[in-house]
Parts: C-alpha cells; structure tokens; sequence
C-alpha cells in the first residue's frame, strides 16, 4: 500500500478510495491480465466495474446521499476547474463538533471533485491505495 494526497488521486485509485468510504464498499478488485490495470467490482454477479469518477449513475446517488455540492471556478472569467463541498460534521448536545469535519476538493472534472470531496470528508486528507494501482 501507499499513502497519496487526496488532492491529486485520480482514476482507479480515486474509485478505490471511493470503495472504501461506502459502507459495504466494492466486493473486490481485480488486475487486467493483458493490461496489468486494476479493475473495482461492485457486484459478483454481474461484474459491474465500479467506476464513480466517470459513471454518472454510480455517483449520482453518492452525490445526493453525502451531499456533496460541486460548482466551476473561473479565474479572470475563464474556467479553470471545480470545487466540491461537503458539510460533514456531526454536534453533540452542547453544539461541539464530534466527527466529521467540513471538506472541501478540486478537480478537473465534476466528478473526480465530488469524489475527491466525498474521500477527504470520510479518509482525511491522506489515503493509502494498492501498489498496483
């Protein structure tokens, strides 16, 4: 394993830290033979790759159950990127934060920021990932 950024995990790596966040995560992952790339399952059945950085109807529900909130940043009135934001603390009686905390991610697309956000407000800052990926 290996510990990255949040902040500049992308692709099967980003879908894996992803995994981890979800309470049941991804049954497994699996290595191409031909190609070495690694591969998330989320169902045995059927092998549906899981895939939230770029599947719209995997992360469309994650988006609304964490609620994630994702807008563009523009620089001198030019898109530069986006910025995902979660609000994830959680108060005891007396108004005193006891988990969570307030996340906020960039990417350069819609859905690698809300994973991204949705990774740093469950795992941190940090993450570990497999060698492989």
């Amino acid at each position: 394993m290996k510990t990255v950024q949040v902040s500049e995990v992308v692709g099967a790596a980003l879908d894996w830290a992803v995994a981890g966040c979800i309470p049941d995560g991804t049954q497994a992952i699996y290595f191409d033979e031909d190609t070495g790339e690694p591969i998330c399952y989320d169902d045995w059945a059927n092998d549906q790759q899981f895939s939230p950085t770029i599947d719209w109807d995997q992360a469309g529900p994650l988006l609304v159950q964490h609620e994630i909130g994702v807008q563009p940043v523009y620089q001198d009135g030019v898109f530069h990127c986006w910025n995902a934001r979660v609000h994830s603390l959680k108060y005891d009686e007396c108004g005193e934060a006891v988990e969570g905390y307030d996340a906020d991610s960039y990417g350069p697309t819609y859905l690698i920021a809300a994973m991204r956000c949705l990774v740093r407000s469950k795992l941190g800052n940090t993450v570990e990932v497999p060698d492989e990926i």
